[in-house]
């Protein structure tokens, strides 16, 4: 089952939905996010499915997000690891 979080083409899967509200992350800004509207997000493919896209975002609260998606399918959300902290600001310094 896939949600649409807003007036938007980009889906949610219901496992995305529950970890946004569960975060505190905010379904505006992973959408902006997607559509290349937030500055300095990066996107690489999965290193483990290349259908599978990652990416990484920082958002006004200096909160770190990664986005798991498929296409225009959202998978989850999460706060970043670390490590994808630390790329992300050795990619945008």
């Amino acid at each position: 089952m896939y949600i649409v979080c807003m007036d938007s083409e980009i889906e949610f899967s219901k496992h995305a939905l529950e970890r946004i509200t569960e975060r505190g992350a905010n379904c505006e800004f992973i959408e902006n996010a997607l559509k290349g509207g937030v500055k300095d997000a990066m996107r690489y493919p999965s290193p483990k499915n290349p259908n599978i896209w990652i990416l990484i975002a920082k958002d006004g609260m200096g909160k770190y997000w990664t986005v798991i998606y498929s296409e225009k399918i959202v998978i989850t959300v999460r706060r970043a690891h670390k490590s994808e902290e630390k790329l992300y600001d050795e990619t945008f310094r």
